[in-house]
């Protein structure tokens, strides 16, 4: 088993493997070579759908949110290259963009769920024209049901 951060060296090359947090499944695993500034991202960055959608197992373990993490832990990394195994190669700014439309679309379907709006709804809203099935939109409402997280930040916040 590999933990959250390990480092080593193979044939004089220095590669850090990291888990930032469930996105795709609950394994997901990148390799970073720091001299090299390159990241393989596997398949957390998937670029051959829209730019705010992505590719979330949830009966594997994978979440949205951690998918946000994964992204955000990805370009904390001093790489200039994201190698994915479906779209190609990155730039950072590349998945600037990506996390941006992502989360994005994150924060309101989240605020469309603490309104109370049903997942037609949210979907008529959003269109997600190109999507891989369940869509996005639907990964992100069913995370946010599951955890009532989006209900119960809307709470607090009206209690203030």
């Amino acid at each position: 088993p590999v933990g959250n951060d390990e480092t080593m060296t193979i044939d004089g090359i220095r590669v850090r493997l990291l888990h930032f947090a469930p996105a795709v499944t609950d394994t997901d695993l990148v390799a970073y070579f720091p001299d090299q500034k390159v990241a393989f991202a596997s398949t957390v960055l998937v670029m051959n759908f829209p730019l705010a959608s992505t590719v979330i197992h949830r009966d594997l373990g994978g979440s949205v949110r951690g998918w946000l993490e994964n992204a955000k832990g990805l370009l904390a990394l001093d790489a200039d290259s994201y190698v994915t195994d479906h779209g190609g190669v990155l730039t950072k700014e590349d998945l600037r963009t990506k996390l941006a439309f992502v989360q994005e679309k994150w924060n309101t379907v989240k605020a469309m769920v603490a309104e109370g709006k049903s997942l037609e709804q949210i979907k008529a809203a959003i269109p997600s024209v190109g999507d891989r099935k369940p869509t996005t939109v639907e990964d992100m409402y069913a995370e946010l049901q599951s955890t009532g997280t989006a209900s119960a930040s809307s709470s607090a916040s009206s209690r203030k």
